[in-house]
């Protein structure tokens, strides 16, 4: 009997020429005693590309004489018996197939199978395979014994067996490739021959172990077909089919994350792969047959195996990695993809990796210090792929007194590349050091990319954590962000851009919060009648001022101009308002310089030098309706909270009596209306200047909170009492007023604001929902 069958044909376009395909004996055969097997119909091995039994007699098999072959055979009971003649010489004795026209491709991973029993106490048989000339010729029949061009491959006798059947799997494409048209199969060859061996064989194939090319299903990387996975420097042939989705909290601070998709290229590998396993792995390929298939990593038994695609494809759920695996952790792991119903058909890859620790990245620089707060910088890794891998960095910090690093001193931050350390202490050294962290981007799709305002989160379970980075050098707080111990000309420019602080200060970043550079001394802008002392337009001053010498021996000098820019607006002339920030128009008309014999000589308009500037900053003059603020420059992070003191005291205050009912009337000092202490972030910024009178400077300010120190009696406001303090605050994108109804609170139980100097702290202590 003959049965073709080409390599590319599938189950489904096989004609068999006999009536049944798999037999009782045969599923008996291969049925082992394993758990993870089931019993199925025998239809579930179309990998077989030729089949035969031995139920209606031998079937092609042994058709030469038995002097011919030296062996005697029978087919009876479903089986081909036979037993090998007194010949003199073992090593003839042999059965032939009948004529075949097999093609064999190393691709295809074919194998000879058959399942045995043999007695006797010969250790060696071989399987011979005739290979079909290039050119066509006929069946030589001068000796059935000579094959043509022969392929020999020995192998083993399984001696233990005795009783017992058993498989025998040749792997024939590890032999021979191109068209094979007969099979011979010698009993014994062994160089102790004895004679009265015998055997039984009950049945015979030719079958594909299984070929797997493509494993997906973490982060996946594509191959074109001369490309081989796994092997070295294979990720500079691999190709990347993701995309980053990036992420701006705050507007600032930059977070990403891949999005990947699936390419239709012939091979694949996946890595990332999470330890405690879970995640759908596709296995793609060949020869998997329809149903039963075992798939295995590192030894450990894939779950819930799905035949998908029948041969083609095969779904599973990874399984958690191996105890063995974990205390020795090696790249990649070994896929195996078993045959399910002839476990020895397998193929063995190693195309899946879990997850691996990070290396440590560069050492983390420090930017951006503050009293009570510094940037942590670090880089990502180079490599895209391993880039991929990073979910979060663990930031840990130390005095630079203390040798070691501990837990309470670290935090978790998601995938960014900056952060910023709060509630240090003061005139402190404090080092870092950074490590990149892996975790299920599977399971915690959501949570691993939720990241507060500097980009801290809590570290998911299972987290594998990389190498640590060197440890940064030692960087000191600020004794305080800014203190103005007093105020003169050159307090009010920006210390911070001279040459010698500019040498202590670190390079700057942009920070989570948006903050560029280290806190320092960046001046004052004052607006509207606000001057330091002895600087306004009757009077101008100098630091180091000495009227009996010469002006040239002043430092910083101090004057305000007259010369602004004016708008026409509802019937009214407005002119610009007087301040010494560089945005104003057309330029400023407070200004403050160095003087020395460069600079220019004040304009015509400026008051003679004939004071010293400072010491106190003088909020409006002891006048009518004047209005002055004073603004710190840089903007400053509140959200965590912060303290400040200052002293104040109302000078020249006027006296006001309303009612004169008698002489024993007494007369208050109000002085004005009062001022207020004012956090806000108005598009103004640093020129911003509200409505005076009853507001106080700041009324009419957007996104603004105010302490205001009210000196006077505004029933129309709702006010409690003439003198009082009272917390305001506008809400979010509001607008600020001195009504009572803006008010958080209020209080009259404090001494009179008119009389005698005053010190204010103000502690905030923020009490912030998260969630929010």
């Amino acid at each position: 009997m003959k049965w073709q069958l080409d390599s590319s044909t599938t189950h489904s376009t096989c004609r068999w020429l006999h009536s049944v395909l798999l037999f009782a004996a045969l599923l008996c055969g291969v049925t082992r005693a394993n758990p993870m097997l089931t019993m199925v119909s025998p239809n579930v091995m179309n990998s077989i590309a030729l089949q035969w039994n031995f139920d209606d007699g031998r079937n092609g098999w042994g058709q030469s004489t038995s002097l011919e072959m030296g062996v005697e055979i029978d087919a009876s009971g479903g089986r081909l018996r036979g037993v090998v003649l007194n010949s003199g010489d073992s090593a003839l004795a042999f059965v032939d197939s009948p004529e075949l026209h097999v093609y064999i491709s190393a691709d295809e991973r074919d194998y000879l199978v058959f399942r045995m029993k043999y007695l006797g106490q010969c250790d060696l048989a071989m399987i011979s395979l005739e290979r079909s000339p290039s050119e066509p010729m006929e069946w030589p029949d001068a000796d059935p014994r000579v094959m043509n061009d022969p392929i020999r491959i020995p192998f083993k006798l399984h001696t233990d067996a005795l009783e017992q059947d058993d498989l025998y799997f040749i792997p024939i494409w590890k032999h021979v490739t191109g068209v094979i048209r007969r099979v011979r199969f010698h009993p014994c060859v062994s160089h102790k021959a004895f004679t009265g061996q015998s055997f039984s064989i009950d049945w015979v194939a030719i079958t594909k172990a299984p070929v797997v090319t493509k494993v997906r299903g973490c982060i996946d990387k594509y191959f074109d077909d001369d490309d081989v996975p796994g092997s070295s420097g294979s990720d500079r042939a691999a190709h990347l089919s993701c995309t980053e989705s990036e992420r701006w909290t705050n507007g600032f601070h930059h977070s990403s994350a891949a999005v990947c998709s699936s390419m239709e290229l012939p091979r694949a590998s996946t890595y990332n792969c999470v330890r405690e396993g879970g995640e759908q792995i596709s296995i793609s390929g060949k020869h998997f047959g329809t149903a039963d298939a075992v798939i295995t990593i590192n030894g450990v038994e894939c779950l819930d195996v799905v035949h998908v695609v029948p041969e083609e494809e095969l779904q599973c759920r990874l399984p958690p990695a191996a105890s063995k695996w974990l205390e020795n952790p090696a790249y990649p792991s070994q896929v195996r993809v078993y045959n399910g119903r002839l476990l020895q058909l397998f193929d063995e890859v190693p195309l899946l990796s879990y997850a691996a620790p990070v290396k440590a990245p560069p050492m983390p620089t420090i930017s951006n210090v503050a009293a009570h707060a510094l940037d942590v910088n670090w880089k990502a890794p180079d490599d895209v792929w391993i880039s991929m891998t990073v979910t979060g960095y663990r930031v840990a910090w130390k005095k630079c007194t203390v040798d070691t690093f501990s837990h309470d001193q670290t935090i978790v931050v998601g995938n960014v590349t900056s952060t910023t350390l709060i509630e240090l202490e003061s005139s402190t050294s404090y080092q870092v050091k950074v490590t990149p962290l892996t975790e299920n981007q599977w399971l915690w799709s959501k949570e691993w990319k939720n990241i507060d305002l500097y980009g801290h989160r809590r570290i998911l379970p299972n987290a594998v954590v990389g190498i640590d980075s060197r440890t940064s050098s030692c960087v000191t707080t600020l004794p305080q962000d800014f203190s103005f111990s007093h105020f003169n000309a050159k307090l009010l420019t920006n210390l911070s851009a001279l040459p010698d602080a500019l040498a202590m200060r670190t390079t700057p970043t942009l920070g989570p919060t948006g903050e560029i550079g280290d806190q320092g001394h960046f001046g004052l802008y004052v607006n509207g009648d606000t001057h330091v002392q002895n600087c306004n337009a009757s009077v101008s001053c100098c630091d180091d001022f000495d009227e009996t010498a010469s002006t040239a021996e002043c430092s910083y000098v101090c004057f305000e101009s007259e010369s602004r820019s004016t708008l026409y607006i509802n019937d009214s002339t407005i002119r610009s308002l007087p301040t010494n920030a560089m945005t104003a128009v057309p330029f400023p008309a407070k200004q403050v310089y160095v003087f020395d014999e460069s600079t220019q000589e004040q304009p015509e308009d400026a008051a003679p030098i004939t004071a010293a500037c400072g010491t106190a900053l003088r909020l409006t003059a002891s006048q009518s309706l004047l209005t002055g603020a004073a603004w710190y420059p840089r903007q400053m992070n509140v959200r965590e909270g912060f303290t400040t003191q200052f002293s104040f005291q109302a000078t020249n205050p006027s006296t006001v009596c309303k009612i004169m009912d008698n002489v024993h009337t007494n007369c208050r000092s109000r002085a004005g209306d009062g001022f207020a202490f004012v956090v806000h972030n108005d598009v103004q910024q640093e020129i911003a200047l509200g409505s005076g009178g009853m507001a106080l400077g700041y009324g009419g300010l957007q996104d603004a909170l105010a302490i205001e120190f009210d000196t006077w009696f505004n029933p129309e406001l709702l006010d409690v009492y003439e003198n009082h303090i009272s917390v305001h605050v506008s809400g979010n994108g509001g607008v600020i007023q001195p009504n009572h109804t803006y008010s958080l609170g209020s209080t009259s139980n404090i001494p009179d604001l008119t009389q005698d100097v005053h010190t204010v702290r103000i502690t905030y202590k923020p009490n912030l929902d998260e969630n929010m």
